[in-house]
C-alpha cells in the first residue's frame, strides 16, 4: 500500500513539475508584454495577471483563443497567441503564472 501512494505521488509531482516547465517555456512569449513575473500591464491597457488565480487566468485564455474575449483592445493578439495553444498548454502557463512573484 505504501509503495502504491509513493508511486502514485511521485508520477503526480513528476507531472505536475513537467506542466509548469512548459508553462514557463510558453510564458517567454507573453513575458514581452505581461514582464518576467506577470506584473506588467500588457501595452500599459491590461491589467497585471500575477495577482489573478489559476482558473481566472485560465478562463480568460481560452476566451482569447475563441476570439470571444477582447479586452482594451487585445483580444486579436492575445487570439493570436492562444490559438495554437492546447487546453493543456493554457492549464499550464495559467499554473506557471501562479507561481510568479507578486
Amino acid at each position: 500500500m505504501k509503495k502504491k501512494l509513493s508511486i502514485t505521488l511521485s508520477i503526480f509531482l513528476i507531472t505536475n513539475s513537467l506542466l509548469l516547465a512548459d508553462g514557463a517555456k510558453i510564458f517567454k512569449t507573453c513575458a514581452g508584454c505581461h514582464g518576467k513575473n506577470a506584473n506588467m500591464s500588457a501595452l500599459n491597457k491590461s491589467r497585471k495577471i500575477v495577482d489573478w488565480d489559476e482558473k481566472r487566468i485560465f478562463e480568460a485564455l481560452k476566451e482569447y483563443k475563441t476570439g470571444n474575449r477582447n479586452i482594451n483592445g487585445g483580444g486579436i493578439m492575445m487570439k493570436h497567441y492562444t490559438k495554437k495553444l492546447s487546453e493543456a498548454e493554457l492549464k499550464s502557463v495559467a499554473k506557471y503564472i501562479t507561481t510568479l512573484k507578486k
